[in-house]
């Protein structure tokens, strides 16, 4: 017989082989070596990441790093991300921007 532990692997192996058919796994992050990075404060005071025009709005961290989601989610649900790291190396996630970039 099997064990409910077995079970709810096997239902989590599954839901995450899907997860990966239907949208690809953004796990890949890649370096950035680009010069246009900017750190800043939001209208609301709040940390905000913009990297060649393109914004970002802190969404976790510790203290090792910091997980950034493009300001832009909401709107038009774009899944780029970036990650910046105290060593101050700066990588993003495979996905490109569906949206054009930040002219202001």
């Amino acid at each position: 017989s099997e064990s409910y532990t077995e079970g709810g692997a096997a239902d989590q192996a599954a839901q995450a082989s899907r997860k990966q058919k239907k949208g690809g796994n953004s796990k890949t992050h890649l370096p950035y070596e680009g010069k246009d990075v900017m750190f800043t404060p939001s209208n609301r005071g709040r940390p905000k990441l913009i990297l060649k025009h393109y914004s970002f709005k802190r969404d976790k961290g510790d203290s090792t790093k910091t997980y950034w989601t493009c300001d832009k989610f909401s709107k038009f649900k774009c899944r780029c991300r970036a990650i910046t790291y105290k060593s101050g190396q700066i990588t993003v996630n495979e996905y490109e921007h569906n949206h054009p970039p930040d002219m202001k």
